[in-house]
C-alpha cells in the first residue's frame, strides 16, 4: 500500500542503530512489564542495525513542491539524532502557500491538527529534529 521514496528524493544517509525501545520499555505502555514483547522488540531492532536509510535533512525543507518532490498526502517520518532511535513523529504532507506543512496528532493540542506552522520553521527550533523520511501510497 506504501513506499518509502526518500531515496529518490534524497541523497543524504543515515546509518540505523536501534534500540531505544527495547532500552527504555517504560516509555511504551504496551511494552511495560512485558518483558515477552520487550524481547520481540529487540529482535525488530536487531534487524535494522546498520542499515543505511535516505532522509531529507531539515535546512533543505523551505524548498518548493517542485524542489523537494513531497506531494500532499505523502507521510512525513521525523527523523532524529536521539540515539538508539529513528523517527520521533509522522504526519501527512500539506502544501499551503507553497510551504511544507504538517497535518498530525498534536500532543500539546490534544487533536489531529493541519500545523500553521510551516515544518522548515517548526524542525528549525528543534535540536533533536534532523529531517524527514517520506512515504508514499502507492
Amino acid at each position: 500500500f506504501v513506499k518509502e521514496c526518500t531515496s529518490n528524493l534524497s541523497t543524504e544517509k543515515q546509518t540505523l542503530h536501534l534500540n531505544f525501545m527495547s532500552t527504555h520499555p517504560e516509555s511504551y505502555r504496551q511494552l511495560k512489564e512485558n518483558s515477552l514483547l520487550i524481547s520481540q522488540m529487540k529482535d525488530v531492532e536487531a534487524l535494522w542495525q546498520g542499515v543505511e536509510v535516505s532522509y531529507i535533512p531539515k535546512e533543505q525543507l523551505s524548498g518548493s513542491p517542485e524542489k523537494l518532490g513531497i506531494k500532499n498526502g505523502d507521510i512525513l517520518a521525523i527523523t532524529t539524532n536521539i540515539k538508539g532511535l529513528d523517527v520521533v513523529h509522522v504526519g501527512f504532507a500539506c502544501w499551503k502557500n507553497g510551504l511544507l506543512h504538517l497535518v498530525h496528532a498534536s500532543s500539546s493540542k490534544g487533536k489531529v491538527i493541519n500545523d500553521t506552522e510551516n515544518l522548515f520553521r517548526y524542525q528549525k527550533g528543534k535540536s533533536r529534529q534532523t529531517g524527514i523520511r517520506v512515504i508514499r501510497f502507492k
